[in-house]
């Protein structure tokens, strides 16, 4: 499970780890189209909304893309986002510890290169990947 503020971030696969969420998300499922495809799951505690987010290249990108989504609000409202080029950093916070589709200790230790060599100060850029990618061009420390 992944914290950030006011939200908790988790993979398809570990949705057990929103027990204390589960009738909320469970709210927000039976509100989603039938046909819409998702791979993580965000709950907005501040909010009481929960989205659905693709992520086609979960298990194969190191920082996977920020897709489409779909939020379903409390009322039942749902607002579609298109992806605007954001992706996730730490996935393996996503998961538990046994998840088979990428190697976990890799992305650990890829958590803790970006932790310990990316400046403070660009930090609230990276989650755009166009900076990202120019960011770490020259880096082959991983």
């Amino acid at each position: 499970m992944k914290r950030m503020i006011n939200s908790i971030y988790v993979h398809k696969s570990a949705l057990e780890q929103l027990e204390d969420y589960k009738t909320l998300v469970a709210l927000a499922l039976a509100k989603l189209p039938k046909d819409f495809i998702w791979d993580v799951v965000k709950v907005n505690l501040k909010e009481a909304s929960v989205s659905f987010i693709r992520s086609s290249d979960w298990d194969v990108a190191d920082e996977p893309e920020v897709g489409d989504s779909i939020k379903v609000h409390l009322n039942g409202n749902l607002v579609m986002t298109k992806a605007k080029g954001q992706i996730y950093h730490h996935k393996h916070e996503f998961v538990n510890d046994d998840y088979p589709g990428f190697d976990i200790e890799k992305s650990k230790q890829r958590s803790e290169w970006i932790k310990n060599n990316i400046p403070k100060e660009v930090k609230s850029k990276i989650g755009y990947k166009k900076f990202w990618d120019q960011l770490i061009a020259d880096k082959t420390e991983f």
